[in-house]
Formats: C-alpha cells, structure tokens, sequence
C-alpha cells in the first residue's frame, strides 16, 4: 500500500463500491469452504462499520504465488482501514 500511495501515477486501479457492498462480498467469501477464514470476516465487519456516505479506495494485488490482496484505505491515502489476503484458484 506504501508503494502505491507514493507512486506519482495520477490513475489508480480502483473498484467502485459501496462499503456495504464490500461487506456483503466478503461476508460470502468468508463462508465459502475453500476461502473460510476469519480475515475476510473482519475485512467485511470493517467495511461494515464505515460510512456509506465516505469514499473509499479498494485495491487489489495479486502476488506471483496465487495470493489476492485487498486493501481498503481512506480516499485521501491517509488511514488503511482494511485488508485480507486470499487464495487465488484453487486450494493446495
């Protein structure tokens, strides 16, 4: 996420969604065998609790080993407010 706050680009990859629909997706996500953890849970109650009136910025960030990251942080970059980290494809 550091790097990214500090880059100089002026576009970002960002998905456009609402807090409460970040919950919902990661509620589900967190109650489907192959992806059950408790991160996805406090990543949903997380975005559950901000304000659906703020605007977020939602990354996702993909390793070389098949891990997903997804980081929520305060539009102004100034606070991280979430992030989990999930299995790409299928389990091992």
């Amino acid at each position: 996420m550091e790097t990214i706050a500090s880059s100089s680009a002026t576009e970002f990859p960002v998905w456009l969604a609402t807090p409460q629909t970040l919950a919902r997706h990661y509620a589900e996500k967190a109650n489907e065998p192959a992806q059950r953890h408790i991160d996805a849970n406090r990543f949903a109650q997380a975005m559950s609790e901000c304000n659906p009136r703020e605007r977020i910025l939602v990354f996702h960030l993909f390793d070389p080993y098949g891990w997903q990251i997804t980081c929520a942080v305060t539009e102004d970059f100034n606070a991280a407010i979430a992030v989990v980290a999930m299995k790409r494809g299928p389990s091992r």
